[in-house]
């Protein structure tokens, strides 16, 4: 990955952060999310806007929130958890957990059934040991 990519990021984050949106969010959404251009093992955003959807876990505040990108390829094991939302497979990355801005939420693309919301949280639970 060439280091322009950061600055073009970091042009992004400067924009996100002065855009101040009246957004409503709720936990167990799927939204699209400009989560970034992160480092190392980091799960980064696609596109000019780095973005990708993410799982809202926990809402902190009308402004912040608890999330989890997700991902169309196929994983095994206990840091990920399988959902199937309108015959699409995804996996939640839940070791990619991040606290984010409500600036970096940009769509909402869907809804988990409460069942599938709980069952994922209990693999996050067990994924941390609470």
């Amino acid at each position: 990955m060439a280091y322009e990519n950061f600055d073009e990021w970091n042009g992004v984050k400067k924009k996100l952060n002065i855009h101040n949106r009246d957004l409503l969010f709720k936990e167990g959404e799927i939204w699209w999310c400009s989560v970034g251009l992160n480092i190392g093992e980091e799960v980064y955003g696609k596109g000019k806007s780095f973005r990708r959807p993410v799982v809202v876990l926990k809402k902190l505040s009308h402004n912040s929130c608890v999330v989890m990108p997700t991902t169309t390829k196929q994983h095994e094991g206990t840091w990920y958890h399988h959902l199937n939302i309108g015959k699409k497979d995804r996996w939640v990355m839940l070791n990619q957990i991040r606290f984010i801005s409500a600036n970096r939420l940009y769509v909402r693309e869907s809804i988990l059934l409460p069942g599938d919301f709980a069952e994922m949280k209990k693999s996050v639970a067990e994924l941390l040991g609470l």
